[in-house]
């Protein structure tokens, strides 16, 4: 099962980066992800290394559970946008 997982993180990883035209270091420099099938916010705050919390104001979110598949999360601040 762990197998499956690391997959489908791979997979996210994976057309985050195309989708925000990044090549090198997506965790860095990406700053939007595309929330895919059985991803929650907490496994989301940790392939980026960003507080759940912060991705909750950030994306004006009511609680954790406020996403769903399709869904474009911002991952920085709205004041970073450039």
């Amino acid at each position: 099962m762990k197998k499956k997982t690391d997959e489908k993180l791979e997979l996210a990883k994976n057309v985050t980066v195309e989708q925000a035209g990044i090549e090198d270091e997506p965790e860095k420099l990406a700053t939007f992800h595309i929330v895919q099938a059985n991803e929650n916010l907490y496994r989301i705050s940790l392939l980026y290394n960003i507080r759940m919390q912060r991705l909750i104001e950030w994306n004006h979110l009511t609680d954790s559970s406020a996403i769903y598949q399709g869904k474009k999360l911002r991952l920085v601040a709205p004041e970073n946008k450039e």
